[in-house]
């Protein structure tokens, strides 16, 4: 539709008071702040004077919608607005007019909530598969790239004489600039030649996205284009999530750091739907359905192929999976869907400068596993992070002000503008946390004289790094830590900063003071160890540097007043993740399965600490588990659980037949609801249920609206059944 109009007749002042609130309740629920179709609501003017003296008429404003006195009818019989695709919710404008008829209800998510409902059943518009997964690659070297590419330089460059400086070349005009491959780079003092192509590489294709999604959403009313099979940024491939989320709005992704990096950069609602199937054993696809549902997924695309024998029959593996999916089903999945993830004001850098520089010098591997060792302690701390982009740092000059840590994983190249965002962060009170590396090469893959954020953590290097085996011993804070690493900075000495950690005598590990800051330096490979130990972080020999690690950054977090929601330190091989909506928690443990298997094989009870009292649910096994701070459960090493952490006991449910529906309810001695979702069945005079009526109704608190009719072929008396899934309470009545 290109516009929608509500109200012929005019609408009266508490009309346009109720709309304003639904309105934003709808934007809300859809993850979008202004509606996506042109809105107007008609009203007189006298009413529309009264209406803008109150509070609703700015918040009305800020959706998007706009009020006018214009007579709808009069409009659409314009010939020029005839042929027009407007949709209303007036029965008298689309009696006299072509303007399209939808209820309230069905406008509000029209207006709303893109990708939602259309009318030839087409969720999305399906994008390449695994695109760009390829090995090294150095990019196209055609004459049309390549000219693009110095166009795209003349905007980054001042000069070509900047140019050359930053290159380590001579180039006497912009027509022989050409990038370099990989090998000729490593020839010079400088790589920027090769990043600056790759990142060419990866603003070219979003920029493309940028075109060719614009160009859909005319074309198509604005339906989702997904891509599928998505990767981990690397060097090459051009996913740069910070550039790409803004124009993607549904992904068929892959998982692991992008999961998060989509959720962190996306400035509207994802609808997520990650690969799960293939031939993975029921267990297997209970630990990732629940991981990537508490992580933000909207649904999932199974690979199937496996699942289905050449008999036609569902394998046993297929079936598992069926099993696994149907706790998820009848408004389980939907309840966790529809809150939002819990997050801690602690942030990891994303820099696609420095994974090309750490893959052209050789550190790629252990990047990867700073950003798992950094990722693990705060895990093992009950908390989580977000990602705050190199590009959100050089366009405000700040870092986000909800942050009050920031990781560093293997940060190495950071432009002048990141560095002094990072500093400003330090000196007016966050914590800095970063390992050996970083700061070496500004953002174009030049390297510094010296390390940009040398001052910050107090000490003086030259940021050169050498293989060698060493063991880290820790000291004060961090007694207690003795861990093996593969790389040092063997010519760092502390200025301002203490000593937390040596090796072999020389100093390592670093904690400094700056403003009202702290900044920490592990000038040594530990936090890579830290995060290739996975499970035998547990064993005899490393728990002691565990126990270290995790307390140190436990005291840091606390400082900074993160208390996390639940803690279970003797549940090893789990994550613990939460998602909230209003007065509502959902506590999930995700275990490892390929971390638990190492653990043990019985099944064990262990202790959930909670930050204060709540009545807790078992959602998985519909069990109400009691009302406090703790509580304990029985883990196998394939046990998943899932809880809902509400200050409330829900009593019962209410259902009401009113004209077109029911009315449920739930009831409960508080004023403060959370958003309740129902699922509702009939059954037949027989008991059977008829699944066509089947529905999952979202309530608003807890109040919600189940809209059916009874078959006027109906035999015997049809009952009507409805279950809540946060506190499993059931209810069962007669239709009249």
């Amino acid at each position: 539709p290109k516009l929608c109009f509500v109200g012929c007749p005019h609408m009266s002042l508490e009309q346009l008071k109720s709309w304003t609130v639904r309105v934003e309740d709808a934007l809300r629920e859809a993850g979008n702040k202004k509606v996506i179709v042109p809105t107007v609501f008609t009203s007189a003017p006298a009413v529309i004077e009264e209406f803008n003296k109150t509070e609703y008429a700015a918040r009305l404003k800020a959706t998007g919608v706009i009020v006018s006195y214009i007579c709808p009818l009069m409009y659409m019989n314009n010939p020029l607005c005839k042929s027009m695709p407007v949709i209303t919710s007036s029965n008298k404008l689309r009696t006299y007019t072509t303007a399209r008829y939808y209820t309230d209800e069905e406008i509000l998510t029209k207006v709303t909530y893109i990708g939602n409902h259309y009318n030839y059943g087409i969720m999305v518009l399906p994008g390449p598969d695994e695109a760009n997964m390829f090995s090294e690659w150095d990019g196209c070297f055609s004459e049309h790239c390549q000219k693009a590419f110095r166009e795209w330089l003349k905007k980054v460059y001042p000069s070509l004489a900047a140019l050359n400086n930053s290159w380590d070349c001579n180039f006497k005009s912009w027509d022989e600039v050409i990038a370099l491959t990989a090998g000729e780079a490593r020839q010079k003092k400088s790589f920027a030649g090769w990043v600056d192509h790759r990142t060419f590489n990866e603003w070219n294709r979003a920029d493309s996205f940028r075109i060719m999604l614009g160009a859909y959403d005319k074309a198509t009313g604005n339906i989702p284009y997904s891509l599928s099979g998505t990767s981990e940024t690397n060097p090459w491939n051009a996913w740069d999530w910070y550039r790409l989320m803004p124009t993607l709005r549904t992904l068929a992704s892959y998982t692991g750091e992008q999961t998060i990096q989509h959720r962190s950069f996306a400035p509207h609602r994802l609808a997520s739907m990650p690969w799960i199937g293939y031939d993975g054993s029921g267990v297997g696809q209970h630990q990732g359905i629940l991981f990537n549902l508490m992580n933000g997924s909207t649904g999932f695309n199974i690979y199937g192929n496996f699942n289905v024998q050449t008999d036609f029959q569902i394998s046993p593996k297929g079936k598992e999976l069926i099993e696994v999916l149907s706790l998820y089903r009848n408004g389980l999945g939907e309840a966790i869907m529809r809150m939002d993830f819990k997050t801690y004001p602690i942030a990891f850098l994303y820099s696609p400068a420095s994974i090309k520089v750490n893959w052209i010098t050789g550190f790629s591997n252990q990047r990867t596993a700073s950003t798992a060792g950094f990722s693990q302690i705060v895990k093992d701390s009950g908390l989580a992070y977000n990602y705050v982009a190199y590009g959100e740092l050089e366009k405000t000059g700040v870092v986000p002000s909800k942050y009050k840590v920031l990781f560093l994983p293997m940060s190495c190249a950071l432009s002048d503008k990141e560095v002094s965002a990072i500093e400003k962060f330090v000196r007016a009170g966050g914590t800095l946390v970063a390992d050996f590396r970083a700061g070496t090469f500004d953002s174009h893959g030049k390297p510094r004289v010296s390390p940009a954020l040398s001052k910050v953590f107090g000490i003086k290097s030259d940021g050169k790094v050498i293989r060698e085996s060493s063991i880290i011993i820790g000291t004060g804070a961090l007694k207690g830590l003795k861990i093996k690493a593969d790389h040092i900075e063997p010519g760092i000495k502390a200025l301002t900063a203490k000593v937390l950690g040596t090796a072999n005598g020389k100093p390592v590990i670093f904690e400094n003071s700056y403003g009202k800051g702290k900044a920490i330096y592990f000038g040594a490979s530990a936090v890579v160890t830290f995060g290739d130990w996975k499970e035998m972080r547990y064993t005899k020999n490393n728990a002691p540097s565990t126990k270290a690690l995790n307390s140190y950054f436990g005291t840091l977090f606390k400082k900074h007043g993160m208390v996390p929601v639940a803690t279970a330190p003797t549940l090893q091989g789990t994550t613990l993740l939460l998602r909230e909506a209003g007065a509502a928690m959902l506590l999930a443990t995700v275990r490892d399965i390929g971390q638990t298997a190492q653990l043990g094989k019985e099944a064990v009870k262990h202790k959930i600490a909670l930050d204060k009292k709540y009545h807790i649910y078992d959602m998985l096994k519909r069990q109400y588990l009691g009302y406090g701070s703790s509580f304990s459960y029985t883990y196998t090493p394939t046990t998943q659980g899932l809880f809902s952490l509400l200050p409330y006991k829900g009593k019962a449910l209410e259902v009401k037949f009113v004209s077109g529906g029911a009315e449920i309810k739930l009831l409960a001695d508080t004023k403060k609801f959370a958003d309740h979702t129902f699922h509702v069945e009939l059954l037949d005079g027989k008991g059977k249920v008829v699944p066509a009526f089947n529905d999952v109704v979202l309530g608003k608190g807890n109040k919600a609206f189940y809209k059916f009719r009874k078959p006027l072929n109906a035999k015997g008396k049809w009952k009507l059944q409805v279950r809540e899934a946060l506190t499993d309470l059931t209810k069962t009545v007669d239709l009249p």
